[in-house]
């Protein structure tokens, strides 16, 4: 089940982990997790809430093993615990847009380079 916290409760919680004033910023939610983006030092960063950490896990190894020019995975700065009962994730904020939101011209006009990203997966 998907956290439901405040934007407000997470704000605080970036606020006092890097000793300054942080804005969010709303994003596309997983069906798992929360998410936000947000800036600092110059760098945009995604922020996701979850009360699972395994899928962070995977998120992070996918970025160490299998990342390249061609399969583009952003990089999990920091994981841990966000409250007791859920974890959190910072990664770095990847430019575009999902499959997801994406209007039927752009999928068709994408579909050669999702084939190549997948076909590049597989020979990983």
């Amino acid at each position: 089940m998907k956290s439901d916290y405040s934007k407000e409760s997470i704000t605080e919680f970036l606020s006092r982990k890097y000793g300054e004033d942080i804005r969010l910023f709303p994003i596309k939610e997983g069906q798992e997790s929360q998410a936000y983006w947000f800036s600092r030092g110059g760098r945009e960063y995604v922020v996701r809430i979850n009360s699972n950490m395994e899928g962070f896990k995977k998120d992070k190894y996918a970025y160490e093993h299998f990342r390249s020019d061609r399969v583009p995975i952003p990089e999990v700065v920091e994981t841990g615990n966000f409250d007791g009962t859920h974890y959190f994730c910072i990664s770095v904020k990847a430019d575009g847009i999902t499959y997801e939101d994406s209007d039927e011209e752009t999928v068709v006009r994408l579909l050669g380079d999702i084939t190549d990203v997948t076909e590049a997966i597989s020979r990983t």
